[in-house]
């Protein structure tokens, strides 16, 4: 039987909280939970997909910030994940599963995650860029 996996790279099997949204404002913005996470790709798994919520399309540019653990005294931190949709599945009502081909990874503090995060309030993507 032909090995179906098509992977270069080992991933980890991580349950972290994160957030996915477009940097061009192409579909909604989701909070997720990673599945599986390594240097070339990402696997989230999204709960509470309503349907005015807008799905992101396979070649989407996409960018995953990753909650990690923190240690007391420490500043929480966040993997900033660039990258693209390449697989969007359902599992069940209200649950998708969305795959990343991540481009660029970089570990941020809470006060440049806050910049980023930065929207006017009529939702201009371009300011979540402002570093």
């Amino acid at each position: 039987m032909p090995n179906s996996e098509r992977r270069r790279t080992f991933r980890f099997s991580l349950r972290l909280s994160c957030r996915v949204f477009s940097p061009y404002d192409n579909f909604s913005e989701f909070a997720g939970i990673t599945e599986n996470v390594g240097r070339y790709g990402i696997l989230v798994r999204l709960t509470n997909v309503t349907p005015e919520k807008r799905l992101p399309i396979i070649g989407a540019s996409a960018r995953i910030l990753v909650d990690l653990p923190s240690d007391k005294g420490r500043p929480p931190r966040y993997l900033d994940c660039e990258g693209a949709v390449v697989r969007v599945g359902e599992l069940v009502e209200g649950e998708r599963v969305l795959g990343f081909r991540v481009r660029r990874m970089q570990f941020r503090d809470r006060e440049s995650t806050a910049r980023l995060l930065m929207v006017a309030a009529g939702g201009a993507a371009m300011l979540k860029f402002a570093l």
